[in-house]
């Protein structure tokens, strides 16, 4: 995250999602599309550059556990793969990051019977700053499994 001491909370979760991982990376990194789907956040200020987030972009939201709003910057957007942005919230008393891996395992044939296409998604959320004391790990992983469970069940839609 940055060069100041290590991240007092970092919340991992996973997710096995039967759609091809272009599917499940699109729905993540349509910004401008989380809202109805995404329960965890709804975006304020969505990157006006790009139809979805880019490296550099920068975007405002709203998450359920977060007083006010986070603003953040994407740092890293590789399609189908990962999507990376550093946050802060309240001047910066709370800084944080959200990264997410996206990989499609191959599909498993039976037989005659075609495999179903399945994608694995890890959400990392990590936590800093000199208020970070303030963030309740539950809510950091209550975060982060919500994200998961609804970017699931719109990807398989």
């Amino acid at each position: 995250m940055g060069t100041d001491a290590p991240a007092s909370l970092v919340s991992l979760a996973r997710v096995t999602i039967n759609a091809p991982a272009d599917k499940v990376y699109s729905e993540l990194a349509e910004a401008r599309g989380w809202h109805p789907w995404l329960s965890a956040a709804k975006v304020l200020l969505p990157p006006g550059r790009h139809g979805k987030l880019q490296a550099g972009d920068g975007f405002t939201y709203t998450a359920k556990y977060v007083p006010g709003f986070v603003s953040a910057k994407v740092g890293a957007a590789v399609d189908g793969e990962v999507l990376e942005w550093t946050e802060s919230v309240a001047l910066g008393l709370v800084r944080g990051a959200h990264i997410f891996r996206v990989t499609q395992q191959r599909p498993r044939r039976w037989g005659l019977l075609p495999g179903r296409v399945q994608t694995h998604v890890t959400l990392s959320q990590e936590v800093a700053g000199p208020c970070k004391a303030l963030v309740k790990t539950e809510a950091v992983e209550q975060h982060v499994s919500q994200w998961l469970l609804d970017l699931k069940t719109e990807a398989e839609r």
